[in-house]
């Protein structure tokens, strides 16, 4: 674990400029561990700011309803016999476990275009 991630973990970085600016920076870089971490300490430290800036991502409206989104996620295993993912992640991961061809990709396709 980077010194950056222990230090947002023990609170060093706890004022709400800090955190915001941390937030950006791993935004720009694309440093997921960092963002986590950093809304992570928000949500502890400025819950209002947190609710703020990441309740809006859960609060979009859907076009299913509920009932809708259960079959959906109850069923989705069920479409698939082994990996799930697009066409090139689905490509490596059979890459990597030295799988002649990936299984599912017609599924897949589909699926995530």
């Amino acid at each position: 674990m980077s010194s950056l991630l222990v230090h947002i973990h023990q609170g060093k970085y706890d004022s709400e400029r800090e955190l915001m600016n941390l937030r950006k920076n791993a935004l720009n870089n694309n440093r997921v561990d960092i963002l986590d971490a950093v809304n992570q300490r928000l949500r502890r430290e400025h819950p209002k700011l947190y609710q703020r800036i990441v309740g809006p991502l859960f609060s979009k409206s859907r076009d299913i309803d509920e009932d809708q989104w259960l079959e959906i996620t109850s069923n989705f295993e069920s479409c698939f016999s082994s990996f799930v993912g697009g066409e090139s992640s689905l490509r490596i991961a059979c890459e990597n476990l030295h799988y002649q061809r990936p299984s599912g990709l017609a599924t897949c396709k589909l699926m995530f275009r």
